[in-house]
């Protein structure tokens, strides 16, 4: 869980080599990484919870 929730903070705020990306964006990466670099249940759980939050 904290894997995903840093890789999504990451992708969602400014950096000084790079634009943040959108919520959408990143919640899309996150999705690419289900099942290979992050464990699938806990993507849909996160964004779930994103979504929840009106965000």
């Amino acid at each position: 869980m904290f894997a995903i929730v840093d890789a999504y903070d990451a992708m969602t705020n400014q950096r000084p080599y790079r634009e943040a990306m959108s919520v959408e964006e990143a919640l899309k990466e996150l999705q690419r990484g289900a099942g290979t670099q992050f464990k699938s249940e806990v993507v849909e759980a996160f964004i779930q919870l994103i979504k929840s939050n009106g965000v």
